[in-house]
């Protein structure tokens, strides 16, 4: 299991025998088993969007999900689960404390037939197929559609019992006042009350703490907030004493339980406190929701930081590596793991153009992953936009089949199979080797559509993966045409300021499909830029276009062409402004990369 407090006593007993009794054993005894890494996925149930697939009383439907949703975990790989029990002041399993949830059962307060406990059947479930099973909680909220819903609250409510608890807040949803101590010990005896009665491995707070600065709770502040110098620390305080005691209660009543919490994986911006990312918006949860969740890593006050790192490699505000290297800092001289939060539900986007589609930025992320020694695991969010997500079950079939933690996934032996290279049979191994490189994905499971075209963006992104030219995440590009807010911006810039694109300004026309002299053109700046130079040839290749190439054309064309890097057609022609497919794309890129890896070690 994964859990590391678990087996306290055991552990007490491991190290009077490695004290005492491994000294006289061989030295040529087996080196102990490294931990295994925790590969979690979230299945939420509020709005019904994972679990159940709609509100009913029926145990037998519920029981057979939740048999269809883990034998679908497993076959993916995860290892771990994290179900929403709690997701508005309400249970998904037979509480003395809070009513049945409306999502389970369709009607606030309504049990399920049979006397069938959910949570119960996760956890028995769970185990036998090996995979752990983590209670996650809500804390604060009771409602998502204000005063409708309010009213519809079971006679039981903790909400209608003790009405002085409850605010208000300006966007019309009730919430527990985080101030009250009453509040505390409400959160703290529901997640006992799992604890002791169910074998959890865990309890999982999420990212929603107060919900806004506005949030009206001058009455508390005026009461319990003397000794703050303002209201933002006192309310960080309040949360803060939350977590301490929470973490304190659950391992009193269980030493093996795993406590953690998954914030805004923005704690802080660095120009609003010197200690935050170098980062730009993201929702602080510092700021914005008073959660100090660097605090509790670094305090000890919780097993594990999730922080929700929900943006691509490269986003011109909150790049993906940016943030977990700096989680990483935060969690270095603790004892606090460190498990990444991943937006794999952005890759059920629609939208082919977005840097998102597909699965291959969720790789990208996993594999950066495997090359921070502090990370611990990862938790995707959400189960259920999984299969709507073209490759994505595949992907994480390969990936998760072949890392574990004796033998993380260096992506050499793919098991990538695409069904639809028939007419590309030459740009195979080209294909398949960036594929496993993380640089070219498919469009679909087993689909790479080959004689597809490639746009500006994706090829200048292709080509600066291939090259591992780092991504400069404060340049700016001067083209109009390139907005701040999309996933090429910062490929664009770097691509810019290192002249592998012209710096004129104007416009890129990042969505428009890339011409073969441009793809030469490119292709050649990014070779000078990394340093990579190929042998002059004495020979000079004619095309029978050639009066069609461009000037600033020619020379790229002439070298990448003597080098036998790119190549004309079976008539003599270049066909300069001829669109490139994904196939001539992969094979350019492929034979680049071969040239940049042959460069190594004279670089070095």
């Amino acid at each position: 299991m994964i859990s590391w407090r678990r087996t306290f006593g055991a552990l007490v007993i491991a190290l009077l025998f490695v004290i005492f009794v491994l000294p006289v054993l061989s030295a040529d005894a087996d080196a102990v088993t490294p931990e295994e890494d925790l590969r979690g996925v979230w299945v939420s149930t509020v709005l019904n969007l994972d679990y159940p697939a709609q509100g009913t009383t029926d145990a037998a439907a519920l029981r057979q999900e939740i048999d269809e949703i883990l034998d679908r975990v497993v076959d993916l790989g995860f290892n771990a689960v994290f179900f929403q029990v709690r997701p508005s002041a309400d249970s998904c399993y037979p509480s003395e404390i809070f009513p049945w949830s409306r999502y389970l059962t369709g009607k606030q307060g309504l049990a399920p037939s049979d006397d069938f406990d959910p949570l119960a059947y996760w956890v028995q479930q769970a185990h036998q197929r090996g995979v752990e099973l983590h209670a996650w909680l809500n804390p604060y909220r009771i409602t998502k559609y204000g005063a409708t819903e309010y009213a519809a609250l079971a006679a039981n409510h903790p909400a209608l019992l003790h009405p002085d608890w409850v605010i208000q807040h300006t966007d019309g949803n009730y919430y527990f006042d985080p101030a009250l101590p009453e509040v505390r010990q409400l959160v703290i005896d529901g997640a006992l009350e799992i604890v002791e009665h169910y074998d959890v491995d865990g309890i999982h707070l999420d990212d929603y703490f107060y919900p806004g600065s506005d949030f009206p709770d001058d009455a508390s502040y005026a009461r319990y907030g003397g000794g703050f110098a303002n209201k933002a620390d006192w309310r960080r305080d309040n949360v803060n004493q939350l977590i301490q005691d929470l973490d304190q209660a659950l391992h009193q009543a269980d030493a093996g339980i795993s406590f953690g919490v998954s914030p805004a994986g923005v704690w802080e911006n660095k120009s609003s406190n010197p200690a935050g990312s170098d980062t730009q918006g993201g929702n602080p949860s510092y700021s914005k929701v008073f959660a100090d969740s660097r605090k509790w890593a670094q305090e000890g006050w919780v097993d594990y930081i999730a922080p929700q790192i929900y943006w691509e490699i490269g986003h011109a505000q909150a790049d993906y590596k940016t943030l977990v290297n700096w989680w990483a800092d935060v969690v270095a001289d603790s004892d606090t793991k460190l498990y990444i939060g991943m937006a794999s539900y952005k890759s059920a986007t629609l939208a082919t153009d977005s840097v998102w589609y597909g699965s291959s930025e969720i790789l990208r992320q996993l594999q950066f992953n495997d090359t921070v020694s502090e990370v611990d695991g990862e938790i995707l969010f959400r189960y259920g936009l999984l299969e709507d997500t073209p490759g994505m079950d595949g992907m994480l079939q390969q990936y998760y089949g072949g890392n574990t933690a004796q033998q993380p996934n260096g992506g050499s032996d793919s098991d990538i199979v695409f069904q639809d290279l028939g007419g590309a049979k030459w740009a195979e191994e080209y294909i398949y080797r960036l594929a496993e490189l993380g640089v070219v994905n498919g469009v679909g499971q087993y689909q790479f559509a080959p004689a597809a075209q490639v746009k500006r963006s994706e090829y200048l992104k292709m080509l600066l993966l291939a090259l591992d030219i780092e991504i400069d995440h404060s340049a700016r590009t001067s083209y109009e045409d390139v907005p701040t807010n999309q996933w090429y911006y910062s490929y664009i810039a770097t691509a810019e300021d290192l002249g592998i694109v012209p710096a004129a300004g104007g416009r890129f026309q990042p969505a428009v499909n890339i011409t073969r002299e441009d793809m030469a053109i490119f292709a050649a700046n990014a070779l000078t830029s990394a340093g990579i130079t190929i042998p002059a040839s004495a020979e000079t290749l004619t095309f029978t276009d050639e009066s069609s190439i461009s000037a600033k054309g020619k020379d790229a064309v002439q070298l990448l062409a003597q080098a036998g890097i790119i190549n004309g057609y079976e008539d003599g022609s270049f066909r300069p402004q001829g669109l490139a497919t994904r196939a001539e794309a992969s094979k350019i890129i492929y034979l680049l990369r071969v040239l940049y890896e042959q460069a190594l070690p004279a670089a070095s």
